[in-house]
């Protein structure tokens, strides 16, 4: 493949579950979600996918950074 017509929409990293033990494959896509690959654990069949790719909001209070106490009061006045 030519990497000058290649678009790329994302970095990805590979993470393990802390619950299950397995890997996956996470990145933000852009500032409102993040884009989560995971391994097709349902796959009984070679015409079925090895990977599922979901994408997850990033909530908003992640985004950005609450008020401080003194910065509610100030906004009031």
């Amino acid at each position: 493949m030519d990497g000058g017509k290649l678009l790329k929409i994302a970095g990805l990293y590979k993470q393990k579950s802390k619950k299950t033990g397995k890997t996956y494959l996470t990145g933000k896509l852009n500032f409102q979600s993040r884009m989560l690959v995971l391994p097709n654990d349902k796959k009984q069949a070679d015409n079925e996918p090895d990977f599922n790719v979901f994408l997850v909001p990033i909530e908003e209070d992640k985004r950005k950074p609450k008020p401080s106490p003194v910065e509610s009061a100030s906004d009031d006045l």
